[in-house]
């Protein structure tokens, strides 16, 4: 007996370290505290605003609190933001707030998985399913972007917790309460919070208590109207058809890894059909008295399922990495609707359905991190050089491009004395640029240089860059595109075309002799630049460029 309950406790652990191994090696080796796009305006924006009103009107809490960030109402991650920046000054983080959003999602998996040991006594293979698919690198932005793993991660914790509270304690009031306030955390996080107060008046209707699910519904109205006066207009223009492929793509984004999303379009109709199958043979919305394990998941599915139908109608970008989430919590949580309703009562079947899942899921967590090992790299290159830029270009980095107000935000930065930290690439790159070696060995260099306009009207100077690496030369050393002018040298990094499956096995090399990099530049100092590329080595960086200079002029 003792042999037969420690072996699946085993594979259990096995598959946990597996599943946690990936997320550790790259959280420790790519988690930056550098500022990325939201971070700016919705964490370092807020808390300059907050400081200079503290000192001149001696408000602690500002009005502005509950100011929204595009379409969210982000109150939650402001006040952790300010908290922290309270105690640390400057010291303050990001990976602090990563670290918080990362706990949140593993909180979330975590509960998930309880409820489903405990309420089905499940044996711990089954349990390995739920690390499996939910530590995948698949949802690496999430992971390493402080504001966007604070935000995203946080409202999915506060959404289950308050489903749970409606799900399992007994007591109404307490369970109308507590549910309440997590449903309210979850609205001040993130507008997809709104979907937790339609949920849970589902859910209240399904239970007969239709006084509390009369309250939830009209709140449920009122945050919606709320939200639509404070989001932007909508100016996608997608016909009705694309519309519910994009729902379906959402739902199913977990099976998306790169280019085509068929995959995708696939899984997502596969798990509306399996929640609708399950809905039409369960006695859930039939009147009887609902199992409270079955409530649970099948209100975590809903909600979700809800999301993805908003962001499918108003979103033309629903298969990148930090939305994959709530196509994990779907996949997550209706497994074990599927299995206690069709599976637990028939051993063969539930054995068959059990491999048929975990090797399903391994396959999943393997092909993530081989696939997203590449994305992690590429973003946390892209934080290198603009930190890097950030040092020698008095504060102003290339990711203002997308603010199209430099000034205001080297202003904001100096202010609050953000000690934007650097590290051993960052470093090795500041001391010793002006003094690479310059290679005799040619690289052929293809540029394509154009202006374009941005949507908000900004001159935006876009640079389009390929370059072909001789066969003698690794595509996967660390390569930088470097803009020099007379005192000063601008880089970006390189990255390498991913190859195909096949011609990865063919090549033996996940990545092509091609380097490419689109390069904004309307925030350099105009003046003519020379193009080049550097080539860090163990010593010093090596500098290659063609025997004809190419110049840019800014």
């Amino acid at each position: 007996m003792q042999k037969t309950f420690l072996k699946p406790q085993q594979i259990f652990i096995a598959l946990l370290v597996i599943s946690l191994s990936s997320f550790a090696y790259f959280f420790t080796k790519y988690a930056v505290s550098l500022p990325f796009l939201d971070d700016y305006w919705a964490v370092y924006d807020f808390i300059w605003l907050a400081e200079k009103k503290y000192r001149t009107k001696g408000e602690v809490i500002p009005d502005y609190l509950f100011a929204s960030n595009l379409e969210h109402i982000i109150a939650y991650t402001k006040s952790t933001a300010l908290v922290l920046y309270f105690f640390l000054r400057e010291n303050f983080n990001l990976i602090h707030l990563m670290l918080i959003g990362n706990a949140s999602w593993f909180a979330s998996i975590f509960l998930i998985g309880y409820v489903f040991r405990i309420h089905t006594g499940a044996s711990w293979l089954w349990i390995s399913f739920f690390p499996l698919v939910g530590f995948s690198l698949q949802f690496y932005e999430n992971y390493f972007w402080g504001m966007a793993s604070h935000q995203n991660f946080s409202v999915i914790l506060f959404s289950i917790i308050a489903l749970y509270c409606l799900s399992f304690i007994k007591k109404e009031r307490l369970s109308f309460f507590l549910a309440l306030f997590f449903a309210g955390s979850a609205y001040l996080t993130s507008s997809t919070g709104v979907m937790i107060f339609y949920t849970g008046t589902i859910i209240l209707f399904i239970q007969k208590k239709y006084f509390s699910g009369s309250i939830w519904l009209t709140l449920s109205v009122i945050s919606t109207i709320i939200l639509s006066r404070i989001s932007m207009s909508d100016n996608n223009i997608m016909l009705e058809i694309d519309k519910v492929l994009n729902t379906l793509r959402f739902i199913g984004g977990i099976a998306h890894f790169e280019g085509d999303s068929t995959l995708s379009l696939i899984l997502g109709v596969l798990l509306s059909l399996g929640f609708l199958y399950y809905i039409v043979k369960s006695d859930i919305l039939k009147g009887g008295k609902a199992n409270s394990t079955e409530l649970f998941f099948f209100a975590i599915v809903l909600f979700a399922m809800l999301v993805a139908v908003v962001a499918g109608h108003k979103r033309p970008d629903v298969l990148i990495s930090r939305y994959k989430i709530y196509s994990a919590i779907i996949v997550l949580s209706l497994v074990p609707l599927i299995y206690l309703k069709f599976f637990q009562t028939q051993p063969r079947a539930k054995s068959l359905f059990l491999a048929l899942t975990l090797t399903l899921a391994f396959i999943y967590n393997i092909l993530s991190t081989w696939v997203y090992s590449y994305d992690v790299k590429k973003q946390y290159q892209y934080l290198i050089t603009d930190t890097y830029n950030w040092y020698v270009n008095d504060k102003i980095t290339a990711q203002f491009q997308a603010f199209c107000d430099n000034d205001y935000y080297k202003i904001l930065m100096k202010d609050l004395k953000v000690q934007v930290p650097t590290n051993e690439n960052v470093d090795f790159l500041i001391k010793n640029l002006k003094n690479t070696t310059k290679s005799a060995e040619g690289i052929a260099i293809d540029t394509v240089y154009k202006v374009e306009n941005t949507v908000a009207g900004c001159s935006m100077k876009k640079l389009s860059v390929s370059v072909v690496l001789p066969d003698s030369f690794s595509s996967v050393d660390d390569y930088y595109l470097v803009l020099s002018s007379d005192t000063k040298d601008f880089i970006f990094s390189l990255f390498p075309q991913r190859n195909g499956l096949l011609e990865s096995i063919k090549t033996q090399s996940n990545f092509s002799q091609t380097l490419t990099q689109t390069a904004f530049l309307q925030y350099l100092p105009s003046g003519n630049y020379e193009m080049s590329i550097v080539r860090l080595g163990d010593q010093k960086p090596l500098r290659y460029s063609n025997q004809k200079p190419i110049l840019i002029k800014i």
